[in-house]
C-alpha cells in the first residue's frame, strides 16, 4: 500500500519507479505526436528548478532520489530508445568515428580524475577539486558536473559492452541476461530479501570489503536462480 500511494518505503526506489511509470504515459503520447522538444524541454526544466530550490518540486514524500533530478536520466533514456533508428543514421560513417572518440576521450578523463583526485593521490588544484566533488555526489543531488559524469559513464559502458558484447556474452550471458530480462521481478525480490531478510541479520550489517563483496555475489546467484525457477512469476511483475 506504501508504494501505491508513493509514500515512504523500505528504501524509497520502487516508488520513485513508479513515479517514472506514471511521467512516462505523458511522455509517451507527446512522443507518438512529434512534439519530442516538450518531453526534454520540460525535463531539462524540471531538473534546473531542483538546482536552484530543492524544495519546489519534491513531492511530500521523503525520497532516496529525487524525481525532480534523476527524471533527466530516465526521460533522455525514453528518448535515445525512441529516435534509436534516427541516432543510428545520424551517428553512421565519420560522426560514428567522432562521437565514439569524443564519448571515450571524456570518459578517459573521467577516470583520471577519479583515480588521481577523488582517491587523493594527486596533489589537484582549488578548482579540479571542486569539480570531482561534484561529479561524484550522493543519491540526493545531480548538480551539472554529476549528470556529466553519469552521461559518460553510461554512455561509453554501453559502446564498450557493445563492441565485446560476443565473448562477454559467452562468459556471462547465462547470468546477466536473465537478470536483465527480469529487472523489475529482481528489483522486487531484492528489495524483500535485502531490507527485510539481511538487515535484520547483524552478522550481515557487519560485513565490510571483501566478505560484503562475496555476500553480495552470493545474493546475486539467488536472484538468478529465482529466476531460472520462475519463483512466483505469476505474482511478481517482471
Amino acid at each position: 500500500m506504501g508504494i501505491v500511494t508513493l509514500t515512504k518505503g523500505a528504501d524509497d526506489l520502487m516508488t520513485f519507479y513508479v513515479t517514472l511509470i506514471v511521467l512516462a504515459a505523458p511522455a509517451i503520447l507527446l512522443l507518438r505526436r512529434g512534439y519530442w522538444w516538450v518531453v526534454l524541454g520540460a525535463s531539462i526544466a524540471a531538473w534546473l528548478v531542483h538546482q536552484i530550490n530543492e524544495s519546489w518540486l519534491n513531492p511530500p514524500t521523503v525520497y532516496f532520489v529525487p524525481v525532480a533530478d534523476w527524471q533527466l536520466l530516465f526521460v533522455a533514456g525514453l528518448l535515445i530508445g525512441w529516435h534509436r533508428k534516427r541516432l543510428r543514421e545520424l551517428l553512421a560513417g565519420r560522426r560514428r568515428v567522432i562521437f565514439n572518440v569524443g564519448l571515450l576521450s571524456l570518459f578517459a578523463a573521467f577516470l583520471c580524475i577519479q583515480v588521481f583526485v577523488v582517491f587523493g593521490r594527486f596533489e589537484a588544484p582549488d578548482w579540479l577539486n571542486t569539480f570531482a566533488a561534484e561529479a561524484w555526489q550522493g543519491y540526493d543531488h545531480n548538480p551539472p558536473a554529476h549528470m556529466l559524469a553519469l552521461f559518460t559513464y553510461m554512455l561509453s559502458f554501453h559502446r564498450l559492452t557493445s563492441w565485446v558484447w560476443l565473448p562477454l556474452s559467452k562468459v556471462l550471458g547465462w547470468f546477466l541476461i536473465p537478470l536483465g530480462q527480469s529487472a523489475l521481478y529482481v528489483y522486487t525480490v531484492h528489495t524483500v530479501l535485502v531490507f527485510y531478510v539481511l538487515q535484520s541479520l547483524d552478522r550481515f550489517q557487519g560485513l565490510q570489503g571483501l566478505p560484503l563483496t562475496i555476500a553480495l555475489l552470493a545474493l546475486m546467484l539467488v536472484l538468478w536462480v529465482l529466476v531460472k525457477r520462475r519463483f512466483l512469476f505469476w505474482l511478481i511483475p517482471r
